[in-house]
């Protein structure tokens, strides 16, 4: 079944390629005779209409081209900003953490501290036993 509607789908791209061949083929035809006198820096003269769909679309095709470039670019400097940002928010979490162990050590530190029972020094305990 699957094999089937991927026939189907090559099948139809197919078809559409050859309508899209078919309508250059006419859009050609049609305007193979017709002049224009509109070309850019040579107003004075007939220029071939193809020629200016032509150049119309080739120019279409490379500012596409340069939009999509432009938008991948812009896309690579946004994700590496946001690198830059995580790596600043690891380093300070990192940061952090390494404090807070810090503090803790030294809290636990003054409770152990707190908790011993207090040693005698030697001259209490001489006080306490005299012999």
């Amino acid at each position: 079944m699957a094999e089937r509607f991927r026939q189907v789908v090559v099948y139809g791209r197919v078809t559409i390629l050859c309508l899209l061949a078919a309508a250059v083929v006419v859009l050609v035809v049609k305007n193979w005779d017709f002049k224009t006198k509109f070309w850019p820096g040579a107003s004075d003269r007939d220029v071939p209409t193809l020629w200016l769909m032509a150049a119309t679309a080739a120019l279409a095709i490379v500012t596409f081209w340069i939009f999509c470039r432009m938008r991948r670019v812009f896309g690579d400097l946004s994700d590496l900003r946001a690198e830059r940002a995580r790596d600043r928010q690891i380093a300070d979490q990192e940061h952090r953490t390494k404090t807070l162990d810090e503090q803790e050590r030294r809290i636990d530190a003054k409770i152990q501290k707190a908790l011993e029972p207090e040693k005698p020094t030697p001259s209490e305990e001489s006080l306490e036993n005299p012999g």
